[in-house]
């Protein structure tokens, strides 16, 4: 029996396949809106010197539980109470089996971040594990508007695109540069992603 999640009374419900329930929480839309910005800065590998801190981050304030303030060159990210229950939630979480653990937190996130939904969660769940976490994602990423970018990444990453600097693998950005309103010369730019 597989996995299956639902919404009622304002939280996620995930079925972990014999009949026990785990419970998480709505967080709040400023905590929705960090995990947005680690999620994205995550995908993009923007912020790698910090990615394992910001994973750990990003778990924890999915599912309610406490986190602490985090120093950053030139920024704080604010440490967050956890939400009601998050002790049972918390020693729920750490008895379940590893992969458990990992599905339950990667569900919380695709819910709880902001432009998150159940249906994030139900790609997680219903897509064969290999392709489930990036499936689910692609959802949320175009959701919030960043679809495109994210897809192209990914098929760069599986070399469906061939060679990165080659026009031809990267969406046409071209650019007018003339000097007066009447004179107009086009320049082909391309994203080295590398």
């Amino acid at each position: 029996m597989g996995y299956t999640a639902f919404e009622q009374g304002r939280k996620l419900h995930i079925d972990l396949g014999d009949g026990e329930i785990f419970t998480v929480p709505p967080i709040p839309g400023r905590i929705g809106r960090e995990m947005l910005g680690i999620v994205t800065a995550t995908a993009f590998g923007t912020d790698m010197t910090n990615a394992e801190a910001d994973s750990l981050r990003l778990g924890r304030c999915a599912l309610g539980l406490p986190v602490e303030e985090v120093k950053r060159a030139n920024t704080v990210l604010p440490a967050y109470p956890g939400l009601e229950g998050h002790e049972e939630r918390e020693q729920r979480l750490e008895d379940l089996r590893g992969t458990e653990q990992i599905l339950v937190t990667q569900a919380a996130i695709l819910w709880n971040v902001q432009h998150g939904s159940i249906d994030a969660v139900h790609d997680l769940l219903n897509t064969p594990a290999g392709e489930a976490y990036p499936k689910a994602l692609d959802r949320v990423m175009r959701s919030c508007g960043l679809g495109p970018q994210f897809r192209l990444l990914r098929n760069w990453l599986s070399g469906e695109l061939g060679n990165p600097t080659s026009t031809d693998s990267m969406p046409d950005t071209n650019i007018p540069n003339g000097t007066s309103s009447t004179e107009h010369t086009a320049t082909n730019t391309s994203t080295n992603l590398t």
